[in-house]
């Protein structure tokens, strides 16, 4: 009989499980580290989210007959997130026990009461989200305006009407409404779309892991908020880069591109008129303690004077504990910036990555897959957390598989955070290699990447799987999208046969009857 045993980072999960082992004349055979460890013994083994990414725990979960998690107390965790992870883990492996062949005990633990109350309540009620009590984010295209977060475009308060953040009535009539379950479609039709094709999406992901952070215990607690923890800012669109999917108004270089090609405007990826900005001088600095969160964007935060600005006002008044994270495409890392982000203590960064080799060099162009991976690694051997933040699009959806394995391998312990493509012609939905698509999902389910605790990651995966078991290819989109994606190749002088030639021979199928 071989038992893995999860726990939390501390000499006790030791202690228990040598414990338990001598209570069933067991060894305690001791803690995993790596899934390279010879496992043929029986006795009881021990790891921690920690020592292993959920990913890698799922790929060698089959080698043991039973898996339990320590009843902890929730305060000797030093991390609320990985006591979240452990029992979304331990919740997967119970649902997926008959099909894993293993007994799995634990999700019923005290330790566990308040993250079974919010799981329970985010499936019940389809409204309810932590954005509208902690986050502070002022509209891409009017900075003098409030939202619900980044992905909603409807205006909740000017910033000069906002008053006292606890008691203002546009806010709390939202949240009272969310409370009650009630959708606001007008707010928030970006992250129910998500749900609709079954994805997990921002809602219930980003609200857990708030929730772990600030300790909240029930839906009341969330009134007891007085002020923002979590400033989400778009500072400009000084970018170097030019995404296809992207739009001008998050990338100087691709709204002059646009204007120089004028065909290339579609409805999705139209500049806005009288665009303005937000800075970081709506940050109360002082106030930021470990509990905050700053989440700057673009364009690329690296290539912005503003954050250097704002990381030199924080290590001069000392505030460095904050979680601070940069939406970056890793491309132009220097010694300045690494000096400077050297002083902070939870820096975080979510690196853009659409593709495998060529197909992302192609799709975020002036973008280089090496560049993006050596760079990474400098930040991770700083001792910076990175994540991946993943679009998948037409271009690429049929080779995920080579991103994910690659990573698997290489950032076995990173976590991907998988995003829909709203931009309708080139969306990852509409692929014409549907085949193709479906053994490139097939593929990335055997992966660790597809377990590991990034946003929609497997829900994801699961959900563009679904898709295309019933996919029809649409001619008329199809053709629309060569017509766009020719022209665009045609102002960069490229040529799509050259990155991704499977679909460029895709055209063929416009002349098929």
């Amino acid at each position: 009989m071989r038992i893995l045993v999860l726990g939390n980072n501390t000499s006790d999960t030791d202690d228990q499980v040598t414990e338990l082992a001598e209570k069933a004349n067991a060894i305690n055979q001791g803690l995993i580290e790596t899934i390279d460890k010879d496992f043929s013994q029986h006795g009881y083994y021990h790891t921690t989210l920690i020592d292993l990414a959920p990913g890698e725990i799922m790929n060698i979960i089959h080698k043991f007959d039973e898996v339990m998690v320590l009843d902890q107390p929730a305060d000797s965790w030093d991390s609320q997130k990985t006591r979240l992870s452990t029992y979304k883990l331990i919740t997967t492996l119970e649902r997926q026990s008959n099909s894993l062949g293993i007994k799995v005990y634990g999700k019923d633990n005290d330790n566990f009461v308040d993250m079974k109350y919010w799981t329970d309540l985010f499936k019940s009620n389809r409204s309810f989200c932590a954005y509208p009590w902690i986050v502070h984010s002022q509209d891409k295209t009017d900075a003098t305006k409030l939202n619900l977060c980044s992905r909603s475009m409807n205006e909740v308060t000017s910033i000069k009407d906002l008053g006292d953040w606890q008691t203002n009535p546009d806010y709390t009539k939202i949240r009272e409404s969310m409370k009650r379950g009630e959708k606001l479609p007008k707010s928030c039709r970006r992250c129910y779309k998500y749900e609709d094709r079954g994805l997990t999406g921002y809602r219930t992901h980003d609200s857990l892991d708030w929730i772990a952070r600030l300790g909240l215990k029930n839906i009341k607690d969330f009134d007891k908020i007085t002020s923002p923890y979590y400033y989400e800012l778009r500072l400009s669109n000084k970018c170097n880069l030019m995404c296809r999917m992207c739009t001008p108004e998050h990338s100087h270089l691709l709204k002059r591109e646009f204007e120089e090609n004028p065909g290339l405007v579609n409805p999705s990826q139209m500049a806005s008129e009288n665009q303005s900005w937000t800075d970081t001088s709506v940050i109360d600095v002082e106030s930021l303690t470990d509990k905050h969160s700053v989440y700057l964007t673009g364009g690329e935060p690296i290539i912005m004077h503003d954050v250097y600005a704002f990381m030199r006002k924080c290590i001069k008044l000392e505030k460095t504990d904050f979680h601070f994270t940069m939406g970056t495409n890793a491309q132009r890392l220097n010694p300045v910036f690494l000096n400077l982000s050297g002083k902070f203590k939870n820096l975080h960064f979510s690196v853009s990555i659409d593709g495998f080799g060529k197909v992302n060099d192609y799709v975020r162009w002036k973008s280089d897959f090496d560049t993006i991976i050596s760079n990474c690694r400098i930040l991770i051997n700083q001792g910076h957390q990175i994540t991946w933040n993943h679009v998948p699009t037409i271009w690429g959806i049929h080779r995920t598989h080579e991103l994910f394995e690659y990573l698997s391998e290489h950032f076995p312990k990173v976590p991907l955070y998988l995003q829909y493509n709203r931009v309708g012609i080139t969306c990852a939905f509409k692929s014409p290699l549907i085949e193709e698509t479906l053994r490139s999902m097939e593929q990335c389910k055997k992966t660790i990447l597809y377990s590991s605790d990034g946003k929609d990651c497997t829900s994801g995966i699961d959900a563009f799987y679904d898709h295309y078991l019933r996919y029809k290819i649409n001619k008329d989109d199809l053709k629309k999208f060569f017509t766009w994606n020719d022209l665009m190749d045609k102002a960069r002088n490229i040529s799509m046969v050259d990155y991704i030639p499977e679909l460029d021979t895709c055209r063929n199928m416009l002349e098929e009857n």
